[in-house]
């Protein structure tokens, strides 16, 4: 892991017991979904007419996790809401 890595690691072992380290652990998970659903995004964007049959089948799978990125984001979205409540 890099610096960023184990800083945002560092975040989470350091954020206590209970609703603080609830918050920043689903902190976490969002930014990694977010970030890996925007790199899903760009592969099946910038992938259109390609015929190489192991990127045809890459640009399929970054389509269907695409769609599950987007479900975890929209999950840990309602949670960090719950949490806030």
């Amino acid at each position: 892991m890099d610096a960023d890595a184990h800083g945002m690691v560092e975040k989470v072992v350091c954020a206590g017991k209970g609703k603080a380290f609830d918050k920043a652990y689903i902190g976490l998970q969002l930014e990694n979904h977010e970030y890996l659903r925007d790199l899903a995004d760009a592969f099946v964007h910038n992938s259109t007419g390609v015929t190489d049959p192991a990127e045809v089948q890459g640009r399929h799978l970054s389509m269907l996790m695409l769609a599950v990125f987007k479900e975890h984001v929209a999950i840990c979205k309602r949670i960090t809401k719950e949490l806030d409540a």
